[in-house]
């Protein structure tokens, strides 16, 4: 019954079903992204151990740590190359939301690249100061959001019920306000989750799974309705995500064959900041903010941990957790680290499946 379903779904007349038109351009665009990590790394590697790119380890980190000083950073380069090629060769960068996209990971991306840069040429493993990163995040994030409010995109959210002034006024500043959360919110939690060989990775492909078919099933409730020009918009707009979805899936999945325990390269901050905050740009243009707190679960908890560290030592003057974020906790317990991922990836796959039968209203 599900094959004969996906079958007729497939080969639907193109005018009818949108969706077949662009599952050529998905294919591609996975294959293209996690073809470019693959070819390419390998070399990158051995440049950068000739030149001595290592990873900077804070002295605070778990002292099983040391051993990763020579292990080459900046991979996260070929995460945001590949993406960017793999959407500039299949996506259509005349449509609104491919360029927001790209504002995001170039943003970001640039954020992280300062930071990993000073790790390394200054010597120094705190890299970019705090309020400084956070000053470019926030501005990063609000230059998109501004945008979107001036495109007219916040008008289009299901939230918005009332006609009154004041009440569009309000829902605006809600919007914008959990918006900004999500971007900035997500690009930290990322960064502050990229702390052991692989982990952060196999939860950035779940989600990415999630909103790649969030956005399948927006362009399909299009494909009963009287079609209009503003409508084929925002079926171009959906069509593209689910693309540049896929180029972050094929990048990450690349990248995690080198990632993985015990890692022959790091990303640093200029992958784990600049996927972050487009995942969580996606989610605003998806309209899955909230929905995003239990897909991306396990990114929450690993932040949480953070805050809830920080104020458990100011207010009573020891720690909650032997170490945060979370997962240097159980590595402090003696848990191995290849354990401590794949329990990770476990409970991240619980969250993503579980958050997306909520946003798509199964249960």
């Amino acid at each position: 019954m599900i094959i004969l379903f996906i079958n007729k779904f497939l080969l639907e007349d193109k005018y009818s079903n949108p969706f077949s038109q662009i599952i050529p351009k998905i294919l591609a665009s996975f294959i293209t992204s996690i073809l470019i990590v693959l070819s390419i790394t390998p070399a990158f590697i051995k440049k950068f151990r000739s030149m001595q790119v290592f990873q900077k380890i804070r002295k605070e980190n778990p002292k099983s740590h040391l051993k990763k000083n020579e292990v080459p950073t900046f991979g996260g380069a070929l995460i945001l190359f590949s993406i960017i090629f793999s959407i500039l060769l299949w996506s259509d960068i005349n449509i609104e939301y491919v360029r927001y996209i790209l504002f995001s990971l170039i943003s970001y991306g640039t954020i992280g690249f300062i930071d990993d840069y000073k790790k390394i040429v200054h010597q120094d493993p705190t890299g970019l100061k705090a309020r400084w990163k956070y000053f470019w995040q926030s501005f990063s994030a609000l230059f998109i959001l501004i945008i979107l409010y001036k495109s007219g995109n916040f008008h289009n959210s299901s939230f918005e019920q009332s006609n009154t002034i004041a009440d569009v006024d309000v829902f605006i500043f809600i919007k914008l306000t959990i918006s900004y959360l999500a971007i900035v919110g997500m690009s930290n939690a990322v960064n502050i989750m990229d702390g052991l060989d692989g982990l952060v990775l196999m939860p950035t492909i779940f989600v990415c799974i999630s909103f790649a078919i969030t956005s399948v099933l927006k362009i399909q409730n299009f494909t009963f309705q009287n079609l209009t020009n503003a409508k084929l918009l925002i079926i171009s707009n959906y069509s593209e995500i689910t693309i540049i979805c896929f180029s972050m899936i094929g990048s990450c999945i690349g990248f995690l064959w080198f990632n993985s325990y015990p890692a022959k390269l790091f990303m640093g901050d200029i992958g784990s900041l600049s996927l972050g905050g487009t995942i969580g740009l996606i989610s605003v243009l998806l309209e899955q903010e909230l929905d995003l707190l239990i897909i991306g679960g396990i990114f929450v908890i690993e932040i949480v941990s953070v805050i809830l560290q920080v104020f458990h030592i100011k207010f009573f003057h020891k720690r909650l957790y032997l170490m945060a974020p979370i997962h240097h906790h159980y590595e402090l317990l003696d848990h191995s680290e290849p354990k401590i991922v794949f329990k990770f990836w476990i409970m991240s796959l619980a969250f993503t499946i579980l958050g997306s039968l909520i946003a798509w209203r199964i249960i």
